[in-house]
């Protein structure tokens, strides 16, 4: 596809992008009430979801790299939302769990978080969901499996999100 053909509204790139951020703009409303952000809550939903885990596990299921990872569950923690212990296998493994007041929350958003999901795929067939859902869930592992993944650099943590800047770090790069 040359140059010429490029169109940014053909994107998949950017109409995913956009997808995410019209979810992300309205669902934040609700998560504000309760001082979450959306980070927070996939951190949330993922204990929920999975049990207790790992904090390097946690990051590769949230997609929240390690480093910004162990502050915000920091910051959950001393909140009470979860809990973070040493794990008694190996003294530099974070082990991260749901408490009651994180479950709490998790449970009062979930239907307010289907109710987005409903209005935003009103229209569409059960099947184009899951021809889309395939599709996508294919496109990341052929991210992934090539080895690098793109996380946030070092000194991209601000509070514009436009302004952050990104690295690709392959897998053997990765502090676990």
């Amino acid at each position: 596809m040359g140059e010429e053909n490029y169109k940014l509204e053909d994107r998949l790139s950017f109409l995913t992008n956009r997808v995410a951020s019209a979810i992300n703009e309205r669902f934040v409303l609700k998560l504000q009430i309760h001082s979450l952000t959306i980070p927070m809550w996939r951190v949330l939903v993922v204990l929920h979801d999975f049990g207790e885990s790992k904090l390097v596990d946690l990051s590769s299921l949230t997609s929240i790299d390690a480093s910004t990872l162990s502050r915000l569950t920091e910051g959950m923690h001393e909140r009470k939302l979860i809990r973070k212990v040493r794990s008694t296998k190996s003294k530099r493994e974070i082990v991260v769990s749901l408490r009651s007041e994180g479950k709490g929350l998790v449970d009062a958003l979930i239907p307010q978080a289907i109710e987005l999901d409903t209005f935003m795929l009103a229209g569409l067939s059960e099947s184009d969901m899951a021809v889309t859902r395939r599709a996508l869930r294919s496109m990341y592992e052929q991210l992934t499996a090539a080895g690098q993944t793109v996380v946030p650099s070092a000194g991209a943590a601000t509070k514009d999100a436009r302004k952050e800047k990104y690295y690709v770090q392959s897998k053997s790069d990765r502090v676990e």
